[in-house]
């Protein structure tokens, strides 16, 4: 075993491509680091080094770097000390770095990422194979299957035969034709009956973005299909830049408890509204199988964070994700980009991009919903069309499915919300808006729906 140790650690590491990529992102450009992980990165200290830029952020001396290092006990002792010291002179003295750029340094992290994929996987071969005296079916598979997880490097599908596939289209037709047999919505449901029964679901490989001015309630809506479709016992995962963990629970607490949020925020619940909120928590413990995982991450984060922590979720569960909920796209960044600042309009094509790449690719396609600000001329109006959207090519061209949300003008249907399908798939869209649950934008669900487990309604007007 040694021997083929020693095989991998000579063919599948590049020690040079490690240094000199660990260089830029330390000297030339600290942001780009956040697009990487670790583990592409071989050698422990490098690792660790490249750790502290992701962190900072900012190109920092040699002193800084190894205060920073002590600071969090990397180093601890005058030995540690020596080893960082002998690395971070090698890093500072690489020299040719002004030659480089950000595609060529995506080449070389592209390079590195497929050698430690392969990596991953002689060492995973290698680890079954030495247990052959004892070995365990299940943990091997599940070695296996978790190898097979997309790394979020490329997201290239593999090619196959039209004729040779036509068994498995068959068979996903029959299931559908069955399912919708006995209800209309084939894929995973969103809550809005009337959209639902347009478009049959979510289904997996697809994803939605709804468009809307600043704080109209694209968070909510967002909460409120994940919450739905957790209810309805689907495996959910919600991604967000922008909001803490624990605002974002509250949020679902309020969703769930139909208590309004504003008395979370403001911790003015009454006692009644304790025991109804200890209730609901608990009948879901013991009641709800699915799970409902909440991750937060960096601003400017890429589908390369969502990927590794749904990966992690997923093992820890041993279920897939079927339901992906980000929040949102104007803060997130294209993998490979570190001008998402002063490139924010032109970069959410990319973003939507990765995200369309990532729902086709992950687990063979998942469900995925996301958010996108529209900043544009679309404030003063009460709908959205699709000439409003300042990121034009992003959404008209990349997202398959398109819907607007916007608060009504109108004073008899105030806390309202309007939902406009304005692009979906190459079907006719929605013409006319669908009225949304006056307290959705407070977070507040009526008990009626939690039982209906249908946590958005279709309001008819109705004139006073």
């Amino acid at each position: 075993m040694a021997k083929l140790d020693n095989a991998i650690e000579k063919r599948f590491r590049n020690i040079e491509i490690e240094h000199q990529v660990v260089a830029y992102m330390m000297r030339k450009s600290p942001a780009l680091s956040t697009n990487l992980l670790q583990k592409i990165v071989s050698v422990k200290p490098l690792a660790n080094i490249l750790n502290v830029v992701q962190v900072e952020r900012a190109t920092m001396t040699k002193a800084a770097v190894l205060q920073q290092l002590k600071t969090t006990h990397v180093i601890k002792g005058s030995e540690d000390r020596k080893i960082y010291a002998t690395y971070l002179d090698r890093l500072l003295g690489i020299t040719g770095l002004n030659d480089l750029n950000e595609r060529s340094i995506g080449v070389l992290v592209k390079q590195l990422a497929e050698l430690s994929e392969s990596r991953d996987v002689l060492c995973a071969i290698k680890d079954i194979a030495v247990n052959l005296k004892t070995f365990d079916l299940d943990k091997a598979k599940e070695k296996l299957r978790q190898l097979g997880h997309t790394s979020g490097h490329g997201g290239v599908h593999r090619s196959s035969d039209y004729l040779e596939g036509y068994e498995q289209r068959l068979e996903t037709l029959k299931e559908r034709s069955a399912k919708s047999e006995e209800e209309k919505v084939i894929g995973l449901p969103t809550g809005i009956t009337e959209f639902d029964t347009l478009c049959g679901g979510l289904l997996p490989g697809e994803f939605g973005v709804i468009a809307g001015r600043p704080s109209v309630g694209k968070t909510a809506l967002l909460l409120a299909i994940a919450v739905h479709a957790w209810l309805a016992g689907h495996n959910v995962f919600v991604a967000s830049g922008e909001m803490a963990r624990e605002q974002l629970e509250f949020r679902v607490d309020s969703s769930l408890a139909g208590i309004p949020f504003q008395n979370f925020r403001l911790g003015t619940l009454s006692e009644e509204e304790y025991k109804k909120l200890d209730k609901t928590i608990e009948n879901h413990r013991l009641m709800q199988d699915a799970f409902f995982e909440i991750a937060t991450f960096p601003r400017d984060f890429t589908t390369t964070y969502i990927e590794a922590e749904m990966d992690r979720v997923q093992d820890r569960w041993g279920r897939p994700v079927e339901l992906a909920c980000v929040d949102y796209l104007n803060i997130m960044q294209p993998i490979g980009d570190s001008k998402g600042s002063s490139k924010k309009w032109p970069n959410q094509s990319d973003v939507v991009w990765d995200i369309k790449v990532m729902t086709e690719t992950y687990n063979d396609g998942i469900s995925l919903w996301s958010a996108g600000q529209i900043i544009d001329t679309a404030f003063k109006k009460n709908r959205l069309e699709m000439d409003d959207v300042k990121y034009a090519r992003a959404i008209s061209e990349t997202a398959p499915l398109v819907v607007g949300l916007v608060c009504t003008d109108d004073d008899e249907l105030e806390n309202t919300l309007q939902f406009q399908v304005l692009k979906f798939r190459n079907a006719p869209v929605l013409k006319r808006s669908i009225i949304l649950h006056p307290n959705l934008k407070l977070m507040r669900i009526h008990e009626e729906v939690i039982k209906r487990k249908d946590l958005i309604l279709d309001v008819p007007y109705k004139k006073k």
